[in-house]
């Protein structure tokens, strides 16, 4: 009979100690009691202690090989599971006992096909020869979805020598490769997009890559810009005033993070073009912030934009030698009415000749405006009416103490279709009041027995419109303190050539009047004309 077992004892100073007991009977009586016995005494307490580092060791392998997230496991020599970490499975929805002593390509967390089944067979047969074996599979996960592992196989030898696969790592690199797929085709879209693209470092502005289109567009061959300064591609007359012109552009990127502009650049054999460019600040992995540049060359475009501009400077300039020319013959015209007014003794032929001549000459001043004004489509309709009502004072010789003008005009511009039929309605009804709204000896010049007054006003009827080619509504009025209208006056059969013409002035113009003469003569013409 034998027997053994561990115990403590409390040795000197508080010291305790494991010893281990191993004895054996020796003797024993007639009826097979034991007599003598025999036995040994030792000191196991380094044992223990080893005993218990190496379990708490154990225990803390087991504790972050179970926290892993990435699939760590066990292969046997044939392919079957030994091992796996807690945590992969439990993501996976599996347990220890839901895969230990199966085939690992049989695992239940996704589907391999045959022929990837067969490409895991071999990749273990080789690690199980002692060859580490790294590799990617694409395995059909949940939803059906084919996603991408990282497995490597490394070869050791267990406690019964027998060779074993450990997994390092089972890692879903999906978005990994999608990622990379991406960059790839990002860069493949760089290298052959129409726009010219270079990266420069904004601490020292050195290029560090260029697209071949950019390559291309600026006359270098491949490479040769990368280390190159990118002051050598702005157009300037000397390397300090290049070197200017990229630092203002930095320094607009930097502040505002992006900027579009147009640069003058310079070609490798020295020929000037224009380019349209955006650049942008990026965090660079390998060289800190950089600037990314994208250029077109627009050359051809600032070329046409060039000869457009001079030929909108030449149309200009005949239009207002036309509107010049113009103005000139209709004062020739006015002046030769004037002279026949003067040789001529009848009143009435006078007063015609007289209309007639106010009438060319508020044409006239619509192409002085133009032929003086940056707008050679609009008039200032304000300074216009003015203009033409102090003319038409002075042509009746009406002195302001007895007849005051009173002008309240909107700051607009009308176009021209517009501003010439509105003039002439001003003329005529302006020239009526002068010529009727007052007794005679007031429009002669003898003492005034009141006061006479005409005022003129336009005004927008609504709100200005905000599209461009929309129209405004106008009120035009023209109002005396006169006499009024005779009793008898009937504004539809009424003949007179003044109001014939305003009628088909105001029709012109596709507006309508209303008159009122109640309290001296009111015309009020509602019109449209376009915003400019």
């Amino acid at each position: 009979m034998r027997y053994e077992f561990d115990y403590r004892l409390r040795a000197k100073a508080d010291q305790w100690k494991w010893i281990a007991d191993y004895g054996k009977v020796v003797a024993r009586d007639e009826q097979g009691k034991p007599l003598r016995m025999i036995g040994t005494h030792r000191d196991v307490s380094d044992r223990k202690q080893a005993e218990a580092a190496l379990k708490q060791s154990e225990l803390r392998f087991r504790g972050i090989f179970d926290q892993m997230f990435q699939f760590i496991g066990l292969l046997s020599p044939d392919g079957i599971l030994l091992e796996a970490n807690q945590t992969a499975l439990e993501f996976a929805g599996l347990s220890r006992a839901d895969v230990i002593g199966t085939y690992f390509w049989d695992v239940i967390w996704w589907q391999l096909s045959t022929e990837t089944q067969e490409q895991l067979k071999r990749a273990i047969a080789q690690a199980a020869q002692g060859e580490f074996i790294r590799y990617q599979v694409d395995v059909q996960g949940a939803n059906q979805q084919v996603i991408t592992i990282d497995f490597s196989l490394r070869p050791i030898v267990d406690e019964a020598g027998q060779v074993v696969m450990l997994i390092p790592e089972g890692r879903d690199i999906t978005e990994l490769k999608r990622a990379e797929q991406m960059l790839e085709l990002q860069a493949v879209i760089t290298r052959n997009m129409a726009e010219g693209i270079c990266l420069v470092r904004t601490d020292n502005g050195i290029i560090v890559y260029a697209n071949p289109k950019f390559e291309q567009m600026f006359g270098y061959d491949f490479g040769e810009l990368n280390g190159r300064h990118v002051s050598i591609i702005n157009y300037a007359s000397d390397t300090g005033a290049a070197q200017a012109v990229n630092l203002s552009i930095r320094e607009a990127v930097l502040q505002s993070g992006e900027s579009t502009y147009e640069v003058h650049n310079v070609k490798k054999d020295g020929t000037p073009f224009w380019c349209s460019a955006t650049t942008s600040v990026f965090k660079h992995p390998d060289y800190g912030d950089v600037l990314v540049a994208v250029q077109q060359d627009i050359t051809d475009r600032k070329q046409a934009e060039s000869k457009i501009a001079a030929s909108l400077k030449e149309k200009e300039i005949l239009l207002k030698e036309i509107h010049h020319r113009v103005k000139n013959n209709l004062s020739i015209v006015s002046g030769l009415l004037q002279m026949q007014a003067r040789r001529t003794q009848n009143a009435q032929a006078d007063a015609i000749l007289r209309d007639s001549q106010n009438r060319i000459a508020s044409i006239a001043l619509v192409h002085e405006k133009l032929y003086r004004a940056e707008d050679l489509a609009n008039i200032d309709f304000a300074q216009y009416i003015q203009d033409l009502t102090v003319y038409l004072f002075d042509s009746y010789n009406i002195n302001s103490s007895q007849v005051k003008l009173k002008v309240q005009v909107e700051k607009v511009n009308i176009d021209v279709e517009t501003a010439i039929p509105c003039g002439l309605i001003v003329n005529e009804l302006v020239s009526n009041a002068l010529k009727h709204a007052f007794p005679a000896d007031l429009a002669s010049g003898a003492a005034p027995q009141r006061t006479g007054e005409i005022q003129v006003k336009l005004e927008q009827a609504i709100a200005s419109p905000t599209e461009v080619g929309a129209t405004h509504s106008y009120i035009l009025t023209v109002r005396d303190n006169g006499v009024g209208l005779p009793t008898d006056f009937n504004p539809e059969t009424t003949k007179t050539l003044g109001l014939t013409l305003v009628r088909g002035l105001v029709s012109q113009i596709r507006g309508s009047m209303e008159i009122d003469g109640n309290q001296g003569t009111e015309f009020r013409v509602a019109f449209a004309g376009k915003n400019v």
